[in-house]
């Protein structure tokens, strides 16, 4: 009896050893789907007041350009290319004077966003 315990601990111990290391991970991805890439010259711009960032009157969504690059809003988030006609990327930290543009150069669909005054004072849209 003695002698099959140890058989056992043995093929147990066997396994044990040969068994892969087990190692626990955890991966957390947050994707947007971003604007679609338009072909186009480079837009007309035309200076914020007040601002250093620019925005392009003639288009039918927000188009910003801020220190080389162009950034719009799409589905609620943020995204930037170096170029018109470049694939969009996501911003993860939007710089402060875009968020610090008034809400009237935003457009989203041709018109102009509109956002109640109670709500902007607080930095909701």
């Amino acid at each position: 009896m003695s002698k099959s315990l140890v058989v056992a601990a043995a093929m147990i111990a066997s396994l044990v050893a040969a068994a892969p290391a087990m190692s626990e991970e955890v991966r957390v991805s947050v994707s947007f789907d971003p604007p679609p890439v338009f072909v186009a010259p480079p837009p007309p711009l035309v200076v914020v007041p007040g601002s250093p960032v620019s925005y392009a009157p003639g288009y039918d969504f927000s188009l910003f350009f801020y220190r080389g690059r162009y950034y719009t809003q799409f589905n609620d988030a943020w995204f930037w290319a170096p170029r018109v006609g470049a694939a969009w990327l996501a911003v993860s930290d939007v710089p402060k004077p875009l968020r610090a543009v008034p809400i009237e150069y935003h457009r989203a669909h041709g018109k102009v966003v509109h956002c109640p005054p109670g709500q902007a004072k607080k930095g909701r849209c």
